[in-house]
C-alpha cells in the first residue's frame, strides 16, 4: 500500500474532508443508509454569535436522514505537541425550536438525571453565577458577600459567549454542569468539578 493511500486511511480528513467524516460517523451513529443523507455545510456565516463553531481548524455540518436532525461539529487533525491528532466529529441535538441553542438549564437537568439515575421531573437547574447563596456566616456581610461573589465568578463563570454552568439538585445531590454553545444545535453539558465550598 501506498504511503499516500495509508495516510488517507489513518487520517481519513485529507482525503474526504470534515463533511465526508461526518456523514460517515453519521451513517455510523445511527444506522442510516448513505443515499438518503442530506448534508450542508454552510452553517458559519459572517458574524456568526457561536464561538464554539468559530475556532481555527473546525467545521459545523448539518445533517439529515433516516427521520434524524442532528448538527456534527468537526474538528480538523492537527498537533499536540509532538502527537498528530486526527481528525474528530461530534454531533449534537438539532435545535428546532426558538431557544434550544441556550436551554442549558434543561440539557443539564437531563445530563444529571442520566448521571445519577435522578427521574429528571425530580431534577431542579439554575444558572449558578447568580444563584448561589452565599453561607450563612458571610451572608450578613455585603463586603464579604462582594468578595465571595468575585471568588464565585472566578470560579463558575462560563457564561459569556461560549455557555453556562447551571447548579443542578435532585435525589439528594448537588452538581455543577457545564454546558457549551454549540449553536445551531443544542447545548452539549457534562459534571464540571469545583470548590465544594460553592454548593451549600
Amino acid at each position: 500500500m501506498s504511503s499516500a493511500k495509508i495516510g488517507c486511511a489513518i487520517f481519513l480528513a485529507g482525503c474526504v474532508g470534515t463533511g465526508g467524516i461526518a456523514r460517515h460517523q453519521f451513517v455510523q451513529d445511527h444506522g442510516c443508509d448513505p443515499s438518503v443523507v442530506v448534508a450542508r455545510p454552510d452553517l458559519l456565516p459572517a458574524g456568526s454569535t457561536a464561538p464554539s463553531l468559530q475556532r481555527s481548524g473546525e467545521e459545523a455540518w448539518e445533517m439529515r436522514g433516516c427521520g434524524v436532525h442532528t448538527l456534527y461539529r468537526c474538528e480538523s487533525a492537527g498537533y499536540s505537541g509532538e502527537t498528530l491528532l486526527p481528525t474528530t466529529c461530534a454531533q449534537t441535538i438539532w435545535c428546532e425550536t426558538p431557544g434550544c441553542a441556550t436551554d442549558y438549564a434543561a440539557r443539564a437537568r437531563e445530563a444529571f438525571a442520566t448521571q445519577k439515575s435522578c427521574p429528571v421531573d425530580r431534577v431542579r437547574a439554575v444558572v449558578a453565577t447568580d444563584s448561589i447563596a452565599p453561607p450563612d456566616d458571610i451572608a450578613a456581610d455585603a463586603e464579604r458577600v462582594k468578595l465571595w461573589r468575585a471568588r464565585l465568578r472566578a470560579e463558575l463563570d462560563h457564561e459569556s459567549q461560549v455557555g453556562a454552568l447551571v447548579l443542578v439538585r435532585g435525589c439528594d445531590a448537588t452538581a455543577v454542569i457545564d454546558c457549551t454553545n454549540h449553536a445551531p444545535g443544542a447545548p452539549t453539558c457534562a459534571p464540571r468539578i469545583v470548590d465544594d465550598g460553592l454548593l451549600r
